[in-house]
């Protein structure tokens, strides 16, 4: 009986330790990737994923400047403080990791003011900056500061496609000969997420050609043909989003095609086989591989994984802001051969 007391008074220690010892959050922009509420539905969001580690963290607070978003937040997450901008925040609250899910112009103002005020961990949606420049001195200031970043490329932090870049390093498929991709309307907002897919696989992106097929605001409608190497093509396709949403990414490899698609959610594994009725040739079998990706925890993933760097268990971020500048680098070569 005694020992049982025992065991249930160091499991009480153990839950209240973990509690007095969380991390504190806040979050700035309170749109729909953050919280949920607004017109475009994401089944992952930054709230989420601070309630689902909520052991190890506690989210707070908000910052809002829109007086309209700001009273509908308020009135959803009715326990957290709000503040109207940054600076309130800052000089009012001690934070260990903070959400930046603003509009990407304010991405590198916030970031800033986080360095100044010693925020040890930065959850930021892409991209840090609109500017290559920027963004370098932005990783710079994080590796002077100390500051633990992780950009949301999201795709980086499922597990299945993590296992895809193993397999790819291990040469299990054997070497990559082509790459295929798609992706919907614009180049930087979502074709930066297929560009950031390729590098995490390949390291390495070279821009070739680019030709605009359709200009929006800031922004492009572009074919893109590079190379991740020097004798692998890389052809990247833009579609119009008004017929439907594509992101698919085939990498066609010497035993295998690999394809993922569905924005993600699903990959396909096409192995080499003999032909049966051709028999000198070979061809994919098309009785292939499906992986279903659990893309949908992927958020809380790249928390998990800032929480173990900010906390020392872990060396580095998943998607650091080094590893965001090679995409940032390549947008920038693209739009200097496009637009100027």
């Amino acid at each position: 009986m005694t020992h049982l007391l025992n065991l249930l008074i160091q499991g009480l220690n153990r839950k209240l330790s973990i509690k007095k010892h969380r991390l504190r959050a806040a979050i700035v922009g309170a749109g729909a990737i953050a919280t949920g509420i607004g017109e475009k539905q994401y089944p992952m969001t930054h709230v989420k994923s601070y309630y689902a580690l909520s052991d190890q963290i506690e989210l707070f607070a908000f910052v809002e400047p829109y007086k309209e978003r700001r009273r509908i937040a308020k009135s959803v997450f009715q326990d957290f403080k709000f503040y109207e901008n940054i600076d309130d925040l800052l000089n009012s609250e001690k934070i260990d990791i903070l959400s930046i899910c603003t509009p990407d112009e304010f991405h590198e103002e916030v970031l800033n003011k986080a360095f100044d005020a010693n925020i040890r961990g930065i959850w930021c949606e892409k991209p840090m900056a609109l500017d290559f420049n920027e963004a370098r001195k932005i990783a710079d200031k994080a590796r002077m500061s100390g500051a633990v970043i992780q950009v949301n490329f999201f795709r980086r932090f499922i597990p299945e496609i993590r296992k895809i870049k193993e397999d790819l390093i291990d040469r299990v498929f054997g070497d990559i000969k082509l790459i295929n991709g798609f992706y919907a309307d614009t180049y930087i907002h979502n074709g930066s997420h297929l560009i950031d897919l390729i590098q995490f696989f390949c390291d390495e992106l070279k821009n070739i050609y680019a030709h605009l097929k359709e200009s929006y605001l800031n922004d492009g409608s572009i074919f893109i043909y590079s190379k991740v190497s020097e004798d692998v093509p890389c052809i990247l396709q833009p579609f119009t989003r008004n017929l439907y949403n594509i992101f698919e990414l085939d990498i066609f490899c010497e035993k295998a095609r690999i394809r993922i698609c569905e924005n993600g959610r699903r990959i396909e594994v096409y192995h080499v086989k003999q032909d049966n009725h051709f028999t000198h040739l070979k061809i994919l079998n098309p009785e292939h591989e499906t992986i279903l990706c659990n893309w949908q925890d992927s958020f809380t993933s790249a928390l998990s994984n800032l929480i173990d760097v900010v906390e020392g268990r872990e060396g580095s971020t998943m998607s650091p802001p080094e590893q965001s500048l090679m995409s940032l680098l390549f947008i920038k070569e693209i739009k200097e051969m496009v637009f100027n």
